[in-house]
């Protein structure tokens, strides 16, 4: 999620994560809501109104909330670095899993 200048107030061991006033980014546009997070997964879309609380909260005012994010790009050593990498053996790592 891109929230470089949003503003942390952390607790000691928090649980729950409430990001607050963002504005999502969903399959079907643009939402103005909470996100809700328990460990580690989103478990709630709230009404920025919703009284449910969380351990810790993060003021997203401003900035867009989304979800995980792949590069569509790749920097591969091509050309003049073969014998360090070449597209087979980088196409190769991707498969793996070896880029985000």
């Amino acid at each position: 999620m891109l929230l470089s200048k949003a503003r942390y107030q952390e607790t000691p061991l928090a649980r729950t994560l409430r990001i607050r006033n963002g504005i999502i980014q969903t399959p079907k546009g643009a939402l103005e809501a909470d996100v809700l997070i328990d460990g580690e997964r989103i478990s709630a879309l709230l009404a920025r109104d919703s009284q449910v609380s969380a351990d810790s909260e993060i003021d997203a005012t401003g900035l867009w909330v989304l979800p995980g994010l792949i590069d569509l790009h790749a920097h591969t050593r091509v050309p003049g670095y073969e014998y360090k990498e070449d597209y087979l053996t980088s196409s190769r790592a991707v498969a793996l899993g070896g880029y985000t």
